[in-house]
């Protein structure tokens, strides 16, 4: 497991190979998400290419509301009941100003991505992957994703609907609670402590970890490994970085070397 509490790692695998960064990011607008962004920059101009998760322009092409709603025209009053979904929606309005009515086909996990946006600022005008995805196009370098398109909805849409709803009534049952575990999730990140993020984000995925981070860390992990003769800057949730199936370990489990910045 990796107990160096950095963002940003330098790879490498034997003296001569390129050096490629691996940087831990937060998808949203928050100044604290920013908190690091100079080591970020100046790695990344040594690099010739660019990894986010997916490759944002593709996304913006590909990717519509659609592709995040529930299946066969399902909706989630009819999922938790009238009366529960009337409930929620009134608890949403008043403590997120969130319109759960005009959201009621989304995938409950969207939703949750939503409700812990709103928790925090807006800062910045880009969320600072989408921000390091532009800084990467104005340097000219060789921009993609670790992961397709097809890779990430093909998950998105497998995950348990139960599992999803339990943790939509947990977050309605226990506001207080939810705020303060997104806020503390941001000041990890800005403390760099990739460990902890690791093992509260495990703990908050509960039965969804294993497809929303290890499989996922598997993934990544080997396609950075495919590319390591490159000098590219990897840009990943920093969660995925930490714990012994993060990627950083596994990474060094296949020989690279790794440093942290």
């Amino acid at each position: 497991m990796m107990r160096h509490n950095s963002l940003l790692w330098e790879l490498s695998k034997g003296d001569n190979s390129a050096r490629s960064y691996l940087f831990g990011t937060m998808h949203v607008k928050d100044e604290k998400a920013y908190q690091h962004i100079k080591k970020a920059q100046n790695a990344l101009c040594k690099c010739s290419h660019f990894y986010s998760e997916i490759n944002l322009d593709k996304a913006k092409l590909q990717l519509d509301t659609s592709h995040y709603l529930l299946a066969d025209e399902a909706s989630l009053d009819k999922a938790l009941g009238q009366k529960r979904f009337d409930k929620m929606k009134t608890i949403f309005d008043r403590t997120f100003s969130f319109d759960l009515e005009r959201h009621k086909r989304f995938l409950p996990l969207i939703i949750l991505n939503m409700l812990a946006e709103s928790v925090l600022r807006e800062d910045n005008h880009q969320a600072l992957d989408a921000y390091l995805w532009t800084a990467a196009k104005k340097l000219k370098l060789v921009c993609d994703g670790l992961e397709t398109i097809e890779e990430q909805v093909s998950v998105l849409t497998a995950l348990d609907l139960d599992v999803q709803l339990k943790m939509l009534k947990e977050v309605a049952e226990n506001i207080s609670k939810y705020r303060k575990s997104v806020i503390s999730l941001s000041e990890l990140y800005v403390n760099e402590d990739i460990v902890k993020l690791y093992q509260k984000t495990k703990r908050s995925l509960g039965a969804l970890r294993k497809d929303l981070l290890y499989k996922r860390n598997d993934i990544m992990s080997n396609r950075i490994y495919f590319n390591i003769q490159q000098a590219s800057f990897y840009a990943v949730g920093a969660a995925h970085l930490g714990g012994d199936k993060g990627i950083l370990a596994k990474l060094k489990r296949k020989g690279i070397t790794l440093k942290p910045i």
